[in-house]
């Protein structure tokens, strides 16, 4: 059991201890304020960065200095080997006279500076001459030499070039062929010391370190500033997202009204409109429960009021009048809650089973005849266009027919005329009911469509209306892809308009 650990650091990890980290990591990193996670990776990255960049540019600086020193010491051996500079001489070797070797002794001589030291070998490695420094440097071994004079003769400039450790630090040694008349007679061996380069390999490290410094430290303010950028609307996000969740439904993030392409700042935005919409829509059902419970509650007491006469056994006229007021009150508490059920399907499309492409112009004729049965004294005029056609619910559409005729109806005198008109018009199939009543006040206009709104509740109460019909005909409308309007003038009367666009 001991060993466990070594191979579990040592080994490929299984799938299961992969899944482990990577789920240790995934916390950590949700773990962490989003401002922190930014400026973390955003360190890390630069950091990474730069240190690729050192690299690389250390390593190109060595590559020049290498092939900067080479080329140097090739043009020295050049220029004082053959008195011709390096552009214009041959690279194939170096060009000796007759007197070779007797001359070598002279050459290395004039080889020797400071710094640098020569040798000459023949071909079979034997040292034919030596600068009087040259104990400094260790001889050029066999198989280097064998390695420079087996370069094809038509390269441009043989030579072979490495680096050796010496007592005096690290040399660089070139290696080139004596060639005389076409044949190799020989090797040069020239080196030079490298502690500059070395000296000024480290400055320059520690100048990278210093700028690399100063680098992460700019960037970390500046994606400091950054992440707080980013983070603060997130964290107002979040503070709004708990204020609204305990029910606190005026939780904003105040950035609503901000014009930005920033996908944080609309999302913002986005959530204070929605937090605006579930404000509105909890207002509108708290409203709506007050006012359906006002509504049954009236109902309601007229029932228990007059069972409780029926228990004190008055009069059969008292019963009988008693027993009226039940079954009225009843039926109306009846449709109550049926045009409460039918409000509850507001924003919901029709069921696929009760569509059918009905006859609107017959559904509206139908609807009209049977209004005309119960109210005989009214005279209901009708103008529709023959063979218009809507893909819908017949009841539905029967029902928004008949709540917009019961309306007028309802509110306008007996002598007032009613008009049903449906036609087709460029915006789709348009119904209208005008009437040539009291019309509406403008300020009861906007109203109209809310749930329990009576312009007038004292005479809404007398004719029997909940204040739920006209709320009823813009959900039907809605359910059949339309909207409704009105338009209203008071004393010359009314005119609801609903417009289908979806027709056929």
């Amino acid at each position: 059991m001991a060993g466990a650990p070594f191979f579990f650091w040592r080994g490929d990890p299984c799938p299961d201890e992969k899944g482990l980290f990577s789920m240790t990591r995934a916390n950590f990193i949700q773990r962490l304020p989003i401002r922190w996670a930014i400026l973390g990776a955003t360190l890390a990255t630069l950091l990474v960065s730069i240190l690729v960049w050192t690299l690389g540019a250390y390593w190109y600086w060595q590559k020049f200095m290498w092939f900067s020193q080479e080329y140097r010491m090739m043009a020295q051996v050049r220029i004082v080997w053959t008195g011709e500079e390096p552009e214009g001489s041959n690279r194939d070797g170096l060009p000796v006279s007759s007197s070779f070797p007797e001359d070598a002794p002279l050459r290395v001589t004039a080889l020797s500076t400071h710094g640098t030291t020569a040798r000459i070998f023949d071909m079979n490695g034997r040292m034919l001459a030596q600068s009087a420094n040259a104990a400094q440097v260790p001889e050029a071994d066999l198989d280097h030499l064998h390695q420079v004079l087996s370069l094809p003769e038509d390269n441009r400039g043989r030579h072979l070039t490495y680096t050796q450790e010496s007592s005096k630090g690290e040399v660089m040694i070139l290696l080139m062929p004596i060639r005389q008349n076409g044949h190799d007679l020989g090797v040069l061996q020239f080196s030079s010391f490298r502690r500059q380069p070395r000296d000024f390999a480290l400055r320059m490290l520690g100048y990278l370190a210093l700028a690399a410094s100063v680098a992460l430290l700019v960037s970390g303010m500046g994606a400091l500033w950054v992440a707080r950028w980013l983070a603060v609307p997130i964290e107002q996000l979040h503070q709004a997202t708990l204020k609204l969740q305990k029910g606190d439904l005026k939780a904003r993030t105040g950035m609503s009204g901000t014009d930005s392409r920033n996908e944080v700042h609309q999302l913002s935005a986005a959530f204070d409109r929605m937090a605006d919409s579930v404000e509105i829509a909890l207002e509108t059902q708290r409203r709506f429960v007050a006012d359906a419970s006002h509504e049954l509650k009236t109902p309601l007491t007229a029932i228990g009021g007059m069972a409780d006469m029926l228990k004190l056994g008055q009069d059969a006229d008292k019963q009988r009048k008693a027993v009226d007021i039940i079954s009225r009150e009843t039926d109306r508490m009846s449709k109550l809650v049926s045009d409460l059920l039918t409000l509850s399907k507001a924003g919901q499309k029709p069921a696929e089973q009760t569509i059918e492409h009905l006859s609107l112009t017959q559904t509206l004729e139908e609807t009209v005849d049977v209004l005309c049965t119960l109210h005989p004294q009214r005279k209901i005029e009708v103008e529709a266009e023959e063979d218009i056609y809507l893909m819908g619910n017949r009841d539905e559409l029967t029902r928004l027919m008949r709540n917009l005729l019961d309306n007028a109806v309802a509110y306008t005198p007996t002598s007032a005329a009613i008009k049903a008109s449906l036609r087709l018009e460029k915006e789709g199939v348009v119904l209208e009911v005008a009437d040539e009543g009291p019309g509406i006040e403008a300020r009861d206009l906007p109203h109209l469509f809310e749930r329990f709104y009576r312009p007038d509740s004292s005479r809404a109460r007398k004719t029997g209306g909940s204040g739920l019909g006209l709320a009823i005909v813009q959900s039907i409308a809605a359910r059949h892809n339309g909207r409704v309007s009105v338009s209203s003038e008071v004393g010359k009367g009314s005119c609801f308009r609903v417009v289908f666009g979806g027709r056929q």
